[in-house]
């Protein structure tokens, strides 16, 4: 049996980000907000593989990938290619010897979401159909 998902232990920054995600049935498997655990010297961080941006990875597949950018940019996140600073991004994985397959949503965190369901409740429909 899995163990069992407790909201309190995600970071409070990333928390409606991973809620968004399990309300929409996606396994949260990691997240962070990129401030909460950012304690220590940078070699320790690193070290440590604590991110110092927000980010929620999820278990998927290629589809389930594509689902989630359509559910991201529905709620208003404008989505940016993978290298390009300052933007959200989604990047899926696979690892060919286990068949681990993964979604990582990277540079969103709850603030942000909030003001771009905002700006997206202020939009007609025409305006919102170039926002990826």
């Amino acid at each position: 049996m899995g163990k069992q998902f407790d909201l309190e232990a995600c970071d409070p920054g990333i928390r409606g980000l991973v809620v968004l995600l399990r309300l929409h049935g996606y396994n949260t498997v990691d997240s962070g907000d990129g401030v909460s655990k950012l304690i220590g010297d940078s070699e320790s961080l690193e070290s440590s593989g604590i991110r110092d941006y927000p980010h929620v990875v999820c278990r998927g597949n290629l589809n389930d990938a594509h689902m989630i950018a359509a559910l991201l940019v529905s709620n208003g996140v404008p989505l940016v290619e993978i290298g390009i600073d300052g933007g959200v991004q989604i990047q899926y994985t696979l690892d060919i010897c286990t068949g681990f397959e993964m979604i990582d949503v990277m540079g969103l965190n709850d603030a942000d979401l909030c003001r771009f369901q905002e700006i997206l409740s202020t939009k007609t429909l025409d305006e919102t159909k170039n926002v990826c």
